[in-house]
C-alpha cells in the first residue's frame, strides 16, 4: 500500500498539479502536450465519453479530464507498485521514502491550500455575484458558476474560510504542528460549504449541449 501511495502522489504532484496555474509553467508546458492527448484518448476510447473533453489549465481542477487523470495515476500506481515489489523484495529504502512522502504531502497540501486561503482573504476567489450572474437563468449556469454564486453571496463567510485555510496551511509547513494544521484545514468553513455544494451540483453536469460544462 505504501508503494502504491508513493507512486500515486508523486504522479499527482508532478503531472496533475504541474501547470501554469500552480506556478510550474515550464514543467507544465513540457508535460501538457504529452499528457493531455493521453487523457483525451482514454476518455474517448476506454471510458466511452461522448461529449468533447477540454484538458489543460482554465482555472478549474474539477473538469472531467482531471478526474480521468486521477484514474490514470491510480492505475499507473497499481502497476508501478507491483513491478516495484517484484524488483525489490527487501524493502531496503521504504523507511526513507516514507519520510520523503510525508514531506511531499505536507508541502504540496500547504502550498495549494495557502493559495486558496489567501485568495479568499482578499476576496479574489468567490467575489460577490455581479448583475450578469444574478440575471442568469439557473439552468444556464455551470456547476462552478453556481458554487461561486453560493459562496460569494456572503463575503464574511468567505473571509473567515480564507483565514482558517491560511492558518491551517501555515501550520502544515512545520512538522510539530502538522496534525493541528490538518485538523484546522478539514474543519475550515470553506471546505464543507464548497465541497458539499460541488458534490450536489454535479447532478447538473450533463445539460444536453453535447459538450463538457
Amino acid at each position: 500500500m505504501f508503494r502504491f501511495a508513493f507512486i500515486y502522489w508523486i504522479g499527482i504532484v508532478l503531472v496533475l498539479c504541474a501547470g501554469e496555474d500552480t506556478g510550474v509553467s515550464a514543467f507544465g508546458k513540457v508535460v501538457g502536450p504529452i499528457w493531455n492527448p493521453i487523457v483525451v484518448w482514454i476518455g474517448k476510447h476506454v471510458l466511452g465519453i461522448a461529449y468533447e473533453l477540454h484538458p489543460g489549465v482554465n482555472g478549474s481542477v474539477d473538469k472531467t479530464t482531471d478526474w480521468i487523470g486521477v484514474l490514470v495515476a491510480a492505475v499507473a500506481a497499481a502497476v508501478g507498485s507491483l513491478v516495484w515489489a517484484l524488483l525489490d523484495h527487501r524493502r531496503r529504502h521504504d523507511d526513507q521514502l516514507r519520510s520523503l512522502l510525508r514531506v511531499i504531502l505536507r508541502y504540496t497540501a500547504a502550498c495549494v491550500v495557502l493559495g486558496y486561503g489567501l485568495s479568499k482573504l482578499l476576496i479574489l476567489q468567490f467575489p460577490q455575484p455581479g448583475v450578469g450572474r444574478l440575471l442568469e437563468r439557473f439552468g444556464d449556469s455551470s456547476p462552478m458558476g453556481l458554487v461561486w454564486t453560493f459562496m460569494g453571496a456572503s463575503p464574511v463567510y468567505v473571509f473567515f474560510a480564507g483565514a482558517s485555510e491560511t492558518l491551517g496551511a501555515v501550520l502544515l509547513l512545520f512538522r510539530r504542528t502538522t496534525t493541528l494544521g490538518a485538523l484546522i484545514g478539514l474543519t475550515s468553513p470553506g471546505a464543507p460549504g464548497e465541497a458539499g455544494c460541488r458534490a450536489a451540483l454535479h447532478l447538473f453536469r450533463h445539460t444536453g449541449r453535447g459538450e463538457e460544462p
